[in-house]
C-alpha cells in the first residue's frame, strides 16, 4: 500500500515537471515576444503633398488659431502648405522667427536652402512672407519646416506693423468717409485683412464691395498670387490680405501686395 503510494506521488511530480517545461518554452506559449510581430508606424509627414495651393495666413493669425484649439488648428494646418507673412522677430543661418501679438510665442522657420546673402540683407522688424510646411507647434509657438522666402515688403516710412488687422470692407470704407486722415493713421501702410461680397474681378485686381458698388475696395494682387483671382466669382465672400495704401485720388481705398485668405 505503501509502494502504491510513493509511485502515484512520484508520478504526479513527474508530470508536472513536465507540464511546467512546456510552458516556459517560448515556441509553445502565445503570449511569448518572440512571436509579437511589430507593425511599422508610417510617418505622415514624410508623404506630405507640396504640390498643392498654399493657405496664406499671418503669423498673428495662425499663433491665434493654435492658442484657441491645437486640434482644430492641427486638422486646418498641419501638413499643409502654408504663406506666412510676419514681421521678423529673428535671424539665425538656417531659420528665421516671425513675430506675433503674443509676445511669448514665434513663428518657427527652419529654412530648406538657407542663403545667407538673403539673411544677411534682412533685418528685424522687416515684413516678409515665407511658405514652408506647417509641423504644428510646441511650447514656444508654430514650427515651420522647409521654408523659403516668397517676398520681401519694405516702407521708406517703416510704417508697417506686425500686427495684421481684421476688418469688413464696409466698416473700413466708412472709416474713411468719416475721417480720412485718422482713417489713414490707423490703416495706411499697414498689412489689413479685409472680409467682404466680390463686385468684380479685372485682370489682377479683385474689387470687394462696401455697401454698395460705388464704394469699392480695390485689392492688386502680387504676381505670385494671382491664379487665385481664377477660381472665383461675383458676389462671393472672401477675405483678403495686402497693404492699405488710402484712398486714391479717385476716392476709393486700394491695397496692394494682396493674397486670398479664404473664400466662401
Amino acid at each position: 500500500m505503501v509502494m502504491k503510494k510513493l509511485y502515484s506521488t512520484l508520478l504526479i511530480m513527474t508530470l508536472l515537471v513536465l507540464c511546467s517545461c512546456v510552458s516556459l518554452s517560448p515556441a509553445s506559449n502565445p503570449h511569448s515576444t518572440a512571436d509579437i510581430k511589430q507593425t511599422p508606424i508610417q510617418n505622415s509627414s514624410s508623404t506630405t503633398n507640396i504640390n498643392q495651393i498654399p493657405i496664406q495666413i499671418s503669423s498673428d493669425a495662425l499663433d491665434l488659431a493654435y492658442t484657441n484649439n491645437q486640434v482644430a488648428a492641427d486638422m486646418q494646418y498641419k501638413g499643409k502648405l502654408l504663406d506666412v507673412t510676419g514681421s521678423i522677430e529673428y535671424i539665425a543661418s538656417d531659420s528665421i522667427e516671425l513675430e506675433v501679438s503674443n509676445s511669448i510665442d514665434t513663428i518657427f522657420c527652419s529654412l530648406s536652402t538657407p542663403d545667407l546673402n538673403k539673411l544677411a540683407s534682412l533685418s528685424k522688424g522687416m515684413l516678409v512672407t515665407v511658405e514652408g510646411i506647417c509641423t504644428g507647434t510646441n511650447i514656444f509657438g508654430v514650427e515651420m519646416a522647409n521654408c523659403v522666402f516668397i517676398t520681401t515688403i519694405t516702407q521708406d516710412t517703416n510704417a508697417i506693423t506686425a500686427a495684421v488687422i481684421a476688418i469688413s470692407s464696409v466698416d473700413l470704407i466708412q472709416a474713411y468717409e468719416v475721417n480720412s486722415v485718422a482713417a489713414d493713421q490707423q490703416y495706411k501702410n499697414k498689412v489689413i485683412q479685409v472680409s467682404g461680397p466680390i463686385e468684380s474681378i479685372q485682370n489682377n485686381v479683385l474689387m470687394v464691395r462696401g455697401v454698395n458698388s460705388l464704394d469699392d475696395i480695390f485689392f492688386s494682387f502680387s504676381a505670385q498670387n494671382i491664379t487665385q483671382l481664377a477660381t472665383l466669382s461675383r458676389d462671393e465672400l472672401v477675405t483678403v490680405l495686402g497693404t492699405c495704401n488710402g484712398v486714391n485720388s479717385s476716392g476709393y481705398v486700394t491695397f496692394d501686395n494682396c493674397s486670398l485668405v479664404s473664400s466662401k
